[in-house]
């Protein structure tokens, strides 16, 4: 298979190193209109430069969009029409209305899509997912410092919208209501949100999106019947809660136990679950990679990501109605 991608700014160059680690495909080269990007790549990692995006494309069955967003729809129009399978960077458009187009776009051309969230392939959060069940109340945190570079759109779509796409392909369930608050303190947009999300099978989710904060931290947890669940998702650790009934009179706790005479007899296990280290974004391009050698689904495909998409967009509405 043969591989174009397009921009050659900082992520772009993660995934023209990653594309030349993977084997059984062909990176034929890549697009920029940066020349100091063109020049930074061709000398770096001796990758031919196209100047016609449309030859490129021609030459190629993949194209890997890393460009600005407010460039993805025209891009990926182009590629669907020529029936290419497209990976892009988030967001996959500007709007909910292109985000919809491109969808239909892509059944017809009957391709495979992906938009890219490296959280999906986080070795905490894969390590985690065949552990959670069916959580009841699962919370989320996610902080950072503020970036000049996305001052003009809301954290909802910097930071939060990972989130939303972790629990959409974890609770198995439609969401029955959102109710959601935010704040703007540098810009126009919102800096810092806390959303609450309620699913028709009873589980809840609250979520705090804040990226003013002295510093980084991405945490998720999962309650749930007798366990509880906590990813790192930025320190890549995993850990695990289990209560299992117990014979004896106490309840244990880290080799410490109390008279449980008064409750149920009980026991908690904690388990610190083991991590390998890996790289997120060659994951995520071997995945898209295997997915059409195999036919199978990818993860976050067009049509996945459309509905975090519709999610986002209730958020945004929430936030201008009950800003605090």
């Amino acid at each position: 298979m043969k591989i174009a991608v397009i921009g050659a700014g900082h992520w772009g160059k993660i995934h023209l190193k990653c594309l030349q680690h993977i084997s059984n495909s062909e990176l034929i080269g890549f697009n920029d209109i940066n020349p100091s990007a063109v020049l930074s790549v061709e000398d770096l990692l001796d990758i031919p430069h196209f100047d016609n995006l449309i030859d490129l494309m021609d030459r190629a069955d993949i194209i890997d969009i890393v460009t600005p967003i407010d460039t993805h729809f025209e891009i990926i129009s182009t590629a669907l029409r020529k029936r290419k399978h497209v990976l892009v960077e988030k967001n996959m458009a500007t709007t909910k209305e292109q985000a919809h187009k491109l969808v239909s776009l892509a059944n017809e051309a009957q391709v495979k899509t992906q938009v890219g969230n490296t959280q999906r392939f986080n070795p905490a959060f894969l390590k985690a997912l065949p552990i959670i069940q069916q959580p009841l109340f699962i919370e989320v945190n996610n902080f950072s410092s503020f970036d000049p570079k996305n001052a003009n759109i809301s954290v909802v779509e910097e930071l939060m919208i990972h989130d939303i796409d972790l629990l959409l392909s974890v609770v198995n369930s439609d969401i029955k209501k959102i109710q959601a608050n935010g704040i703007s303190s540098i810009g126009e947009s919102a800096d810092l949100v806390n959303a609450r999300i309620e699913f028709n099978n009873g589980c809840v989710a609250n979520l705090t999106a804040n990226r003013i904060s002295t510093r980084k931290s991405h945490k998720i947890r999962f309650f749930e019947k007798d366990s509880y669940i906590s990813v790192n998702l930025l320190e890549r650790t995993s850990k695990v809660s289990h209560i299992s009934k117990s014979t004896e009179g106490t309840i244990g706790f880290n080799n410490l136990s109390i008279d449980s005479n008064e409750y149920h007899p009980s026991q908690i296990h904690l388990q610190n679950l083991e991590i390998q280290t890996s790289n997120d974004i060659e994951s995520e391009l071997r995945f898209f990679l295997d997915s059409i050698r195999n036919n199978t689904n990818t993860i976050v495909s067009f049509a996945e990501f459309y509905q975090t998409l519709e999610v986002v967009s209730h958020i945004r509405e929430c936030i201008s109605r009950n800003n605090f």
